[in-house]
């Protein structure tokens, strides 16, 4: 698995849906890039908080940290689960 490429893990998400497969991946304008595959809520949003912080510029499809480096792109679940709001 660590050979695909993301839109082949998502591809493989969206063939099972017996077991939720929330996959998350990491880029960097230097062009370091990691994908993972959670299948809780919890593991994928620890991965993304790690590498952008917990409250990043949300986008229409992707997250960017504060300073412009890093971005999470996510499939199995939404941005908005990845990052809610401050309470």
């Amino acid at each position: 698995m660590v050979n695909d490429t993301f839109a082949a893990q998502v591809a493989k998400n969206n063939a099972k849906h017996a077991m939720k497969e929330i996959i998350v991946r990491y880029s960097s304008i230097d062009g370091a890039s990691y994908t993972r595959t959670y299948t809780t809520l919890k593991g994928a949003r620890k991965f993304a908080h790690e590498w952008i912080g917990a409250h990043p510029e949300i986008g229409t499809s992707y997250a960017v940290s504060f300073d412009g480096v890093g971005k999470i792109t996510v499939s199995g679940a939404t941005l908005a689960e990845l990052f809610p709001e401050r309470e």
